[in-house]
């Protein structure tokens, strides 16, 4: 389960970055990243690899999310600015 935590992780900083309206599937993946990844740290029968990775994914998903919720602040920011210049 901590593998898959780390795909996800992985694949949302990457997807995060991406232009367009992938952004938010970026957001999702940090989402369901953090959350499995904690599912999957909290397992105290799981192998250690699996728990690190767990551990690896939550902070992977953290930075996906705030990468992805940087640039969303500044998106809206850079339509207030164009709305107060039109």
């Amino acid at each position: 389960m901590g593998w898959l935590a780390l795909i996800c992780a992985v694949a949302a900083v990457v997807v995060a970055n991406l232009p367009g309206p992938l952004l938010f599937v970026g957001m999702g993946l940090g989402i369901a990243a953090v959350g499995v990844g904690v599912v999957a740290y909290s397992r105290r029968d799981a192998a250690g690899w699996s728990r690190l990775a767990g551990a690896g994914a939550i902070c992977l998903g953290l930075i996906a999310l705030l990468l992805a919720g940087a640039r969303y602040g500044l998106i809206l920011t850079a339509v207030e600015r164009l709305q107060q210049i039109l």
